[in-house]
C-alpha cells in the first residue's frame, strides 16, 4: 500500500498533463492582416553588412531548401528580396497507415544593414488544401476521422520542420563571414 501512495504522489503531477499527439490540431502562427499561416520575424545581426547577410541567406537557401528539390532563390534586384519556392515531403503516420503528402510554401528573405527578415507563408498541402483551413479540402464519406488526423499530422510535421529551418537560418545568419584573405 505504501508503494501505491509513493507511486501515486510521484506521478500525480503528470496525470493531468498530456503531450500533444502528432494528430492533434496544431497551433499555427497566423498573420493578423491576411489570416494566412505565416512564420515571420525581424532578426538583428549586429555588425553584419547587407551584402554579407544576402550572401549567407543565399548559401543557406541553396544548402537547406534548394538541395532537396532543386529550387534556386530568385532575387528582386530593386528590393533585394530573395524568394524560394519550398517543397516539403511529409509522412503522417495515422494508426498503422503511413500517409505521404507534399506541402508547398514560399520563403521570402529581406536583408538590410545589421538585420534580416524572413517570411514562410502560402502553405498548401497538395491533396488536402491550404493550411488556413481547419478541415482538409478532401471530403471522404468513410474514414473522415482518419483524413482529419492525417491533415493535423501533416500540418504538425510541416510546423516542426519550418521551426527547425528557422533555427538553422538564424545560426547561419549569425555566423561570422571570413574575409577573402583570411585563410
Amino acid at each position: 500500500m505504501r508503494r501505491f501512495f509513493l507511486l501515486f504522489f510521484l506521478f500525480a503531477p503528470f496525470l493531468g498533463a498530456r503531450a500533444q499527439k502528432p494528430t492533434d490540431k496544431p497551433a499555427l502562427p497566423r498573420d493578423p492582416e491576411t489570416g494566412k499561416v505565416t512564420y515571420t520575424a525581424v532578426v538583428e545581426v549586429p555588425g553584419a553588412t547587407q551584402a554579407q547577410l544576402k550572401q549567407r541567406a543565399v548559401e543557406w537557401m541553396r544548402k537547406n531548401i534548394g538541395a532537396r528539390d532543386g529550387a534556386a532563390p530568385v532575387e528582386d534586384k530593386e528590393t533585394g528580396q530573395l524568394t524560394v519556392q519550398v517543397e516539403q515531403h511529409t509522412m503522417a503516420q495515422v494508426g498503422i497507415y503511413p500517409l505521404p503528402e507534399t506541402v508547398h510554401s514560399t520563403l521570402v528573405l529581406y536583408t538590410k544593414e545589421g538585420r534580416y527578415k524572413y517570411e514562410f507563408t502560402n502553405f498548401n498541402a497538395v491533396s488536402m488544401g491550404p493550411f488556413e483551413n481547419d478541415e482538409p479540402a478532401v471530403k471522404v464519406a468513410l474514414g473522415g476521422g482518419m483524413i482529419r488526423r492525417a491533415w493535423n499530422a501533416t500540418r504538425n510535421l510541416s510546423d516542426h520542420e519550418v521551426k527547425e529551418w528557422i533555427a538553422s537560418l538564424d545560426k547561419a545568419m549569425q555566423a561570422k563571414t571570413k574575409a577573402g584573405n583570411d585563410f
